[in-house]
């Protein structure tokens, strides 16, 4: 029974693995992102995920895709808007903001690729999902709006720019990716490696910017890249831009754009646990968000 529930919502239980990967994922880059510029952490993730991806294709002794489809363009635009632009964006406003307030920002990727589905994909999400939807943001905004250390400051003006962009970016991305999905029959693994191509390229653009400077200067002497610092991004990278975006293919192809991203954006949730077992202070609060939460993702795995 169970088996088949995962066959049936593949796109749902996909959409929550990488909520739990990108949950893991976030402690991990918590701890590193002070040693590395947000643009050097982005390409640093996206190079070690492209290496991974090209492994496996040549482990799956798989062709590697056309880059010169209509298809193929969307899904590298969708990379580099989405994990290029988006991924990078979401580093710059962390200190800015806070990590609580900066997920609770993020939800606004949830509305985003809800109307752009609407506007561009003709999807329409029933009462019912509307209701899970309402819910599961709720639980989320409870949890990630709690008073906690990192957000008892202001927060900048920048900052709150800087995680509306990445929002929308990642929704862009999504609805790119869902779009080139339902019109060929690509793999999950294609749209990683082409979007991940797409994120690299538009970060070596970013860096041929006057702006980026100190940036190509620090990334291509090598010396930063302690051992310690490249094992924890090699982590993170594997379990939020390799195994994430790969099941993220996944979410997008089998179920509609909105449902997918909201499940995506409930990572916050599975980041309590982690922080819980590391001796910080999980509230009641926080652990009614939790159950508000997934009472909504239970609506939208209901028959």
């Amino acid at each position: 029974m169970n088996h088949w529930i995962v066959q049936k919502y593949l796109g749902e239980s996909a959409a929550l693995g990488v909520a739990i990967s990108s949950a893991v994922a976030s402690v991990i880059y918590s701890r590193v992102e002070n040693k590395i510029t947000p643009l050097l952490l982005n390409l640093s993730k996206g190079l070690i995920a492209f290496f991974l991806a090209i492994l496996t294709f040549y482990l799956n002794q798989q062709e590697f895709p056309n880059f010169f489809s209509r298809i193929s363009a969307l899904l590298i635009l969708g990379g580099g808007i989405g994990i290029g632009l988006g991924d990078t964006a979401y580093f710059l406003a962390m200190p800015l903001v806070g990590v609580r307030k900066l997920l609770l920002l993020q939800t606004l990727s949830i509305p985003f690729a809800i109307l752009l589905g609407s506007l561009f994909l003709g999807e329409y999400l029933t009462m019912t999902n509307w209701l899970a939807m309402i819910l599961i943001i709720i639980g989320i905004a409870i949890v990630i709006a709690e008073r906690t250390e990192d957000n008892q400051q202001g927060v900048s003006w920048i900052g709150i720019v800087w995680s509306i962009i990445s929002a929308l970016c990642t929704a862009t991305g999504a609805v790119l990716s869902h779009f080139a999905f339902h019109n060929s029959h690509i793999t999950s693994l294609d749209a990683l490696f082409l979007r991940l191509y797409g994120a690299i390229a538009a970060i070596f653009l970013l860096l041929l910017l006057p702006s980026y400077k100190n940036d190509r200067r620090f990334f291509f002497n090598f010396q930063w890249l302690s051992p310690k610092l490249f094992w924890a991004i090699t982590l993170a990278s594997f379990l939020n831009a390799y195994l994430g975006i790969w099941l993220q293919q996944f979410s997008l192809k089998f179920t509609t754009v909105g449902i997918a991203q909201i499940l995506c954006s409930t990572s916050p949730l599975f980041v309590l646990p982690i922080v819980a077992a590391m001796g910080e202070k999980v509230s009641i609060r926080s652990i009614g968000g939790v159950i508000l939460t997934l009472f909504g993702i239970a609506l939208l795995f209901s028959f």
